[in-house]
């Protein structure tokens, strides 16, 4: 879990394969290609952003489980 960040910059967690599970319940803006080649990631989950990018998860093959206020 990352409490207090409010903001992801581009590539911020590229390649990061030990990476399972991400909870950002402050994050409000990413920017592109976050979790690009995240191999490991599972679950992503965001509480108040409010718009995914296009490219923030390329490459996320075992990602199962997103939870974000716009995705329905």
């Amino acid at each position: 879990m990352f409490p207090n960040v409010t903001r992801i910059g581009s590539f911020a967690f590229t390649g990061c394969s030990s990476l399972k599970e991400a909870t950002f319940p402050e994050v409000t803006q990413t920017g592109t290609l976050v979790f690009n080649s995240c191999s490991d990631l599972k679950k992503a989950h965001f509480h108040k952003l409010t718009y995914i990018n296009e490219q923030l998860f390329v490459d996320c093959t075992a990602l199962e489980d997103v939870q974000c206020p716009v995705v329905k």
